[in-house]
């Protein structure tokens, strides 16, 4: 039978100690300890070893005699409840929650907890819900050599595989993607920018004239974030890309070159052979300067190609000869010591002279009557070719038939002769030839004569001129405007022109002078000025359009065009 606390008459603590081991005397049952439910943890990856207060608060033994009574609450884990994926070790004491987080795991979980007091009664379970937020692990590599180039110019570089192990990070950030950020260098030094592929692959193309030691820092990224403190890019990692100074271009210098004076546009095919920009360099470009000739020699200067072919053209009427200096040069610059120019070469370019024939202006018909005496015709514009002035003229004349008597010349050098004859008394129309002759000789293809023939019309009277006879014109190749009063003036001559229109250029294609009409150009003439300032000795080019009397198109040789060349 259980007694009634209301049996004892003792007082405080002692009664209650009397109570309960009389409870426990008469079956009194102990009661389980209680608690609040669990809050829910949230901690995230890779979070270690951690302490955690306070998960679980507001438990006793069960009541509150309990409690007077000393009972002690102490709580456990269900193990069946943990998961090993997540815990290395878990324990609860007093509240707090410690465990050892497994590396690089993240998610939710639970475990399941009771409390028990220290007569052995058992709480019920309570569940604690504990979450890992993920944290993103930064991604790493291994990087590959450092790159040496055998040459400046090298061209597009590609190295497979340079950067290997590309991961980015542990099992669980498998699905990530990596990529390549490279920095720390010139972006000028490369036509196209260092870059790293997502299989490690590198590619660069240095710009042509880059050369010398250029550092790179490579550093991977993933697109896994910075989220609770994620890292995404790995530890930088810096290589080199060596490449060397540029080296001069060589070549093999053809032989001395000796050509015609007035030959016309000039090739030599192969001229400079074995042409190399340098050792290991065959991508880069290659031009040749040619400099320190007389420039008067030449209407184009002579040039070289890549292939090494040489070409010039000389200019009319002239001969000489004169060295010619020629340098390689390749496009990969000087940086760091480099050599751009090969060692210079000389060579000889020749014109050998072409003797021109002895000129003289044209001589219309003449006319006269039956019973003239001596009659006189002046033969003037007479050279011995362009820029053969120390030349000796010889003149003559004779007539092909029995209406004048033997034409006499009279001639002491100059640009002007004296030409007699008469007639025999007979009418009719005599033809006069007139010989000119000098001494330079016909080497080379040379001319040293050139004739002339007019016609003298021998009349019973005196009879009105005829209508001029279509005659053809004569284009002067040289003049002298030095004040001489001999050839000073460059004009065209000719009989029968009806119409004109005559230009000179420079060799720059600049108009310097330019007539429309018949008599500026054929007495008036060009003086070798332009806007009033004498322009400087060489050759000019001239064109000419317009027509005959007869109606037909004006022409000299057989062209329109051709060059004056101006002496002073």
């Amino acid at each position: 039978m259980r007694m009634r606390p209301s049996s004892f008459f003792v007082c405080g603590s002692l009664a209650i100690a009397v109570l309960m081991e009389s409870n426990r005397s008469f079956g009194q049952v102990n009661k389980p300890p209680i608690f609040t439910d669990p809050a829910p943890v949230t901690v995230v990856e890779d979070f270690g070893t951690q302490g955690i207060p306070n998960v679980i608060a507001g438990w006793s033994p069960g009541s509150a005699i309990e409690s007077e009574m000393g009972q002690t609450v102490s709580f456990h884990i269900v193990s069946s409840s943990v998961d090993p994926r997540f815990f290395s070790s878990i324990a609860i004491n007093a509240g707090t929650l410690s465990f050892t987080v497994v590396p690089n795991v993240n998610g939710a979980t639970s475990i399941e907890v009771y409390a028990k007091d220290s007569d052995g009664a058992v709480s019920v379970i309570k569940r604690i819900n504990i979450k890992f937020l993920p944290v993103n692990d930064p991604p790493s590599f291994t990087k590959g050599p450092d790159i040496s180039l055998s040459a400046i110019s090298a061209g597009p570089q590609t190295w497979p595989s340079w950067a290997t192990d590309i991961s980015p990070g542990p099992a669980d950030e498998l699905a990530q993607t990596v990529h390549f950020e490279l920095n720390g260098f010139d972006a000028s030094l490369f036509s196209v920018q260092p870059a790293i592929d997502a299989h490690g692959t590198l590619t660069f193309v240095p710009a042509p004239t880059t050369s010398g030691q250029i550092g790179v820092v490579v550093t991977a990224v993933d697109d896994g974030g910075t989220d609770n403190g994620g890292i995404d890019h790995s530890l930088p990692q810096r290589f080199f890309i060596s490449i060397p100074s540029n080296q001069p271009p060589t070549f093999v210098k053809g032989g001395d070159i000796t050509v015609l004076e007035d030959s016309g546009p000039q090739q030599v095919s192969s001229w400079a052979t074995q042409v190399s920009a340098g050792t290991n360099e065959p991508l880069q470009q290659i031009s040749f300067q040619l400099y320190g000739y007389d420039q008067t020699l030449f209407l184009e200067g002579p040039s070289v190609d890549p292939q090494g072919n040489l070409t010039f053209t000389p200019a009319l009427n002239v001969y000489g000869s004169t060295p010619v200096s020629v340098q390689a040069t390749d496009n990969a610059g000087t940086s760091n010591g480099g050599q751009d120019h090969s060692a210079p070469a000389t060579f000889a370019i020749t014109l050998q002279p072409v003797n021109d024939p002895p000129t003289m202006d044209l001589v219309p018909t003449q006319h006269t009557k039956i019973s003239a005496t001596t009659q006189i015709v002046f033969l003037t514009g007479i050279t011995p070719g362009p820029l053969e002035n120390s030349q000796t003229i010889a003149l003559t004349a004779s007539a092909n038939d029995q209406l004048l008597n033997e034409p006499q010349v009279f001639y002491s050098g100059g640009s002007q002769a004296k030409l007699e004859y008469s007639p025999k008394n007979m009418p009719g129309t005599a033809t006069i030839t007139v010989t000119l002759t000098d001494d330079g000789g016909v080497d080379h293809g040379g001319r040293d004569q050139s004739k002339y023939t007019f016609e003298i019309v021998i009349d019973d009277e005196i009879q009105p001129p005829p209508k001029p006879l279509v005659q053809a014109l004569f284009v002067p190749t040289v003049f002298s405007p030095n004040g001489d009063n001999s050839n000073d003036v460059f004009k065209i001559r000719g009989d029968g022109i009806a119409s004109l229109q005559f230009a000179i250029f420079d060799l720059s294609g600049r108009r310097v002078y330019y007539a429309s009409d018949v008599r500026s150009v054929t007495e008036q003439g060009w003086d070798g000025s332009f806007n009033g300032v004498m322009l400087p000795a060489g050759s000019y080019a001239w064109t000419l359009k317009g027509s005959l009397v007869d109606g037909s198109e004006l022409s000299f040789n057989g062209k329109k065009y051709g060059q004056v060349l101006l002496i002073r």
